[in-house]
C-alpha cells in the first residue's frame, strides 16, 4: 500500500515542479471527487479545466 500512496505523491509532485498551474492538494482533491462518484465532466467544470486534464491524471496513477 505504501508503494502505491508514494506513487500518487510523486505523480501529484511531479506535475506541480513542472509548473503546471494546479497545486497537489488541488490535484488530489479533483481525483478524489472523480473516484467518489462525481462525473469527470462535472470534476472537470468545478475545477475549470477540460476533461482531459482529468483522464491524464486517472491514467498516470
Amino acid at each position: 500500500m505504501d508503494s502505491e500512496l508514494d506513487k500518487i505523491l510523486g505523480i501529484l509532485l511531479e506535475g506541480h515542479e513542472k509548473g503546471q498551474d494546479f497545486s497537489p492538494k488541488k490535484k488530489a482533491f479533483a481525483l478524489g471527487l472523480y473516484y467518489g462518484g462525481q462525473s469527470q465532466h462535472r470534476v472537470a467544470r468545478r475545477f475549470k479545466t477540460g476533461r482531459s486534464s482529468i483522464q491524464r491524471w486517472v491514467k498516470q496513477l
